[in-house]
């Protein structure tokens, strides 16, 4: 769902603010009359956030290659937006760089401190280059496909422990805690 301030953004919701100079009070009656159109709004929103997120995740898959093209060819074509539910497309939080898929991403609670959503803040969600092929690594090493999607990892999730020996993951942990 949109944050309030993206809420008010929605083009029936912001045409409503605006009403008569913003002079018109918003009813509840008032509100449920426009309630069809503002959930189409959202849905919009929605897509617009999964299609930025889908572009910051390919755009990271071009580092190395020709950037500038792949970016264009991203701005151009019709996005995959299935691509969000495969167990290796992982986003990661700036701060304490935990690796979440969508829409977990969104529930984390660094995130959650964010009043609005805009490409500046999801280009913070951005994971580094190595995560893909880690996240497919580790898929291989279950005897997973590489298209395997987040939820089939919920079973999983809570029983992986990684075996480099470090002190701090001797206990169970999810997928993409493993990757990073």
């Amino acid at each position: 769902m949109p944050t309030f301030f993206d809420a008010c953004e929605l083009p029936t919701i912001a045409a409503m603010l605006l009403d008569n100079d913003a002079h018109t009070t918003i009813t509840e009656e008032r509100f449920l009359t426009q309630k069809e159109v503002i959930l189409t709004d959202i849905i919009g929103y929605q897509i617009k956030i999964k299609r930025e997120l889908v572009k910051r995740f390919l755009s990271q898959k071009a580092v190395g290659m020709d950037k500038q093209s792949t970016t264009a060819s991203i701005e151009n074509e019709e996005m995959d937006l299935s691509i969000l539910d495969r167990a290796t497309t992982l986003f990661g939080c700036w701060f304490c760089k935990t690796l979440l898929p969508y829409p977990d991403i969104f529930e984390h609670h660094h995130v959650k401190e964010f009043t609005a959503f805009s490409p500046a803040i999801l280009f913070r969600l951005q994971p580094r280059a190595n995560v893909e092929p880690t996240a497919v690594l580790l898929l291989n090493a279950l005897g997973l496909p590489e298209d395997t999607s987040v939820a089939a990892l919920d079973d999983v999730n809570g029983q992986l422990i990684c075996n480099c020996g470090h002190p701090a993951f001797r206990k169970p942990i999810d997928f993409g805690t493993l990757v990073s």
